[in-house]
């Protein structure tokens, strides 16, 4: 009986069908429609609801979707070193300080020009930057930090005391 029934709708204020019932299910079904979109059959009086027309099973909705939630993360350990294996940061402190050393050490009668004693300066630097930076993120090889901070220091002393 229904399948020979002709179904109206209304969208936007204009009449669309005639449609069967199978195909309003499907139209609601598939969300062309909504439970409130106005419907029309030869046997209803006036214009209606299709939430009024359909049986409740028609309109059930799928259940919501449900948030589901992970379990928490442990938290990170404050004090990890996130640095496996190549440490950089004491590694540059002592290779750059040990190669301002030989640098320095290959200057002959240890009297410099101005131009090279701030050369030298600038270049201790390095190391000592390093080597600070190092110790005090609590970086592993603290040994190569507080070698390199040393030569960049006697390096950067010996520069100032040759002019």
């Amino acid at each position: 009986m229904t399948d020979e029934l002709k179904w109206n709708i209304l969208i936007n204020n204009e009449k669309k069908g005639p449609f069967t019932y199978e195909q309003i299910l499907e139209a609601h079904k598939n969300g062309l429609i909504n439970s409130d979109t106005m419907v029309w059959a030869p046997h209803l009086n006036q214009w209606q609801a299709l939430q009024t027309v359909l049986p409740a099973e028609s309109l059930r909705l799928p259940p919501p979707f449900q948030h589901v939630t992970s379990p928490a993360l442990p938290p990170i350990p404050a004090n990890r070193d996130n640095s496996v294996g190549f440490h950089w940061m004491p590694m540059t402190s002592f290779l750059s300080g040990l190669v301002v050393f030989i640098v320095a050490c290959c200057q002959p009668d240890g009297k410099w020009k101005l131009e090279t004693v701030i050369g030298m300066i600038v270049l201790a630097f390095v190391p000592i930057v390093f080597g600070i930076i190092s110790l005090a993120s609590g970086k592993k090889k603290s040994w190569m930090a507080i070698t390199g901070l040393t030569l960049g220091s006697i390096v950067a002393l010996a520069a100032t005391g040759s002019l």
